[in-house]
């Protein structure tokens, strides 16, 4: 097995057992949830598991790899002439596709906590009135 099948193997793994774990809690110890909200739980355990494994598979290769050309500016300073700056180049770390893994992650661990509670029953309470309450200083 290469070191890619190995990596994406062991993203399914962790993505399947998350799904597995979160069905588990769904089903059988979260009360009366309804279906479509669990089966939103384990997709979403299943789709946030693997953007996390592969962002965090994916960091020592976005440390090492390529950056984008670096260059040299120069500025005038009013009172000191010339002023010559290197700027660096962006790395691999922060790129768009590792910040969609982030917020996707985001999303899908807010998804986890969403609750849907039964309706309140009416049992019939009716409000209890207060008395009127007079507000007078002592003098």
């Amino acid at each position: 097995m290469t070191m890619l099948q190995r990596s994406w193997f062991l993203t399914g793994l962790i993505s399947l057992g998350c799904a597995a774990l979160s069905a588990y809690v769904n089903f059988f110890h979260a009360g009366a949830q309804p279906g479509w909200l669990a089966q939103a739980h384990v997709g979403a355990a299943f789709i946030g598991s693997g953007l996390l494994a592969r962002f965090v598979q994916g960091s020592r290769k976005a440390l090492a790899g390529p950056t984008s050309s670096s260059m040299i500016g120069t500025g005038v300073v009013a009172r000191v002439g010339v002023v010559t700056m290197f700027v660096p180049g962006k790395s691999a770390f922060c790129s768009p596709r590792r910040s969609f893994q982030l917020l996707g992650f985001i999303v899908c661990l807010m998804v986890q906590f969403v609750v849907v509670a039964q309706p309140a029953q009416d049992q019939g309470y009716t409000p209890v009135k207060s008395k009127p309450v007079s507000h007078q200083l002592a003098t």
